[in-house]
């Protein structure tokens, strides 16, 4: 990167930790904002359940008998009921959208020809 550049990051942070971890990258921060965003959209219960379990919880269902794997299906559909909304069950977030600038370069002027 160019000194003086910019740079777009969407991530989930903390703003103090962008601030921390870009400023001992060496950016600074130009601005940030915060945007709420779906991690998660299903229509019917099966892709609620079927996002669970690969983001979530299959190997932790893996060596459950198929009965008590069924049994906890009930939770995450009962859980998502007032997450419904427009026909849809959302799990969201907020991103940090951050725009930091690279710190210009230091040179060494002793290091310099005459």
């Amino acid at each position: 990167m160019v000194p003086g550049g910019l740079l777009v990051a969407a991530v989930w942070a903390e703003p103090e930790r962008l601030h921390r971890d870009f400023g001992a990258a060496g950016f600074t921060i130009k601005h940030i904002k915060e945007q709420e965003v779906d991690v998660m959209k299903a229509v019917t219960v099966a892709e609620l359940i079927a996002w669970t379990r690969a983001f979530c919880l299959a190997r932790l269902l893996a060596d459950l008998p198929e009965e008590s794997q069924q049994a906890w299906e009930t939770d995450p559909v009962e859980a998502s009921k007032p997450l419904r909304k427009d026909g849809y069950v959302r799990l969201g977030g907020v991103s940090g959208i951050v725009v930091p600038m690279a710190a210009p370069r230091r040179t060494n002027v002793e290091a310099l020809p005459a």
